[in-house]
C-alpha cells in the first residue's frame, strides 16, 4: 500500500505544477497586455498634445490672416521686410511705408516664431507666387488630400536631423486673392493653398521613449514578482 502512494503523490504534484504554470503564464500575459495598453495610451496622449498645439496655432494664424485681409493689408517700414515695394505711402512723419498682404505677413511672423524656437509655419500652394513658399513632398501630398476634402493632414518627419510634427489645414481661396493670382491656377471658393506648420517634437519623442522603457521595466518587475 505504501509503495503505491508515491507515484500517486508524484502525479498530483506534476498536475498541480502544470496548473500553477498555466496560471502564472495567464497572469503574466494579462499583466504584459495591460502595460502595453497603458504604454500605447500614454504615447497616444503625447501625440494628441502635439496635434492640439498645432490646431491652436492654426486658429491664431487664421485669425491674423483674416484681420489682415479684411483691413486691406498692413503697412510697415520699408526696410523691415523684403519684397516688391510697389505700394508705398508716406506717413505723417514723412517715412516711407510699404503694404504687406496676408501671405507676406504670415511669412514674416513665421520667421520671428522660428527664430524664437516656437514653431515654423507659412502658406503654400501648387502655384505659389513666392518661390520661398514652394511645397515640399509632404506638402504636395497634403495639398492633394486637402483638395479632396480631408479636413487636416498631420504626421512626423525628420528634417535636418530633428523630428518635426507637421500639420496642414486648407485655405479657401477668396476673391481678393485673384487680384494677385491672375494665371488661372486659383479659383474662388476652392482649396488652392494651405497653412502648414512644423513643431519641434524631439522633447515629446524622448518622453515617449522614456515612458515606454519605464512601462516595460514595471511590467517585467510585476511578472517576476508573480
Amino acid at each position: 500500500m505504501v509503495a503505491n502512494r508515491i507515484p500517486i503523490n508524484s502525479a498530483k504534484r506534476r498536475t498541480t505544477q502544470r496548473y500553477l504554470g498555466l496560471a502564472i503564464l495567464l497572469i503574466s500575459l494579462v499583466v504584459a497586455s495591460s502595460f502595453l495598453g497603458f504604454t500605447y495610451r500614454a504615447n497616444a496622449l503625447f501625440d494628441t498634445l502635439l496635434l492640439e498645439e498645432a490646431r491652436a496655432f492654426q486658429k491664431e494664424i487664421a485669425l491674423v490672416r483674416r484681420w489682415v485681409r479684411e483691413n486691406g493689408g498692413v503697412y510697415v517700414r520699408r526696410g523691415n521686410m523684403k519684397g516688391d515695394p510697389k505700394e508705398i505711402v508716406i506717413d505723417q512723419d514723412g517715412e516711407l511705408l510699404q503694404q504687406r498682404n496676408t501671405s507676406q505677413v504670415t511669412q514674416e511672423l513665421s520667421h520671428l516664431s522660428h527664430q524664437a524656437g516656437i514653431v515654423q509655419f507659412g502658406s503654400t500652394s501648387i502655384a505659389p507666387l513666392n518661390p520661398f513658399n514652394t511645397p515640399d513632398d509632404f506638402e504636395l501630398d497634403g495639398l492633394a488630400k486637402l483638395r479632396n476634402g480631408q479636413a487636416e493632414v498631420y504626421g512626423y518627419e525628420v528634417i535636418d536631423g530633428r523630428l518635426m510634427f507637421r500639420y496642414m489645414s486648407p485655405l479657401i481661396t477668396q476673391k481678393k486673392c485673384l487680384d494677385c493670382h491672375t494665371d488661372g491656377s486659383f479659383q474662388a471658393g476652392r482649396v488652392d493653398s494651405v497653412l502648414t506648420f512644423r513643431i519641434p517634437a524631439d522633447a515629446i519623442d524622448k518622453e515617449k521613449h522614456l515612458n515606454s522603457a519605464w512601462m516595460a521595466l514595471s511590467g517585467a518587475g510585476v511578472v517576476v514578482l508573480v
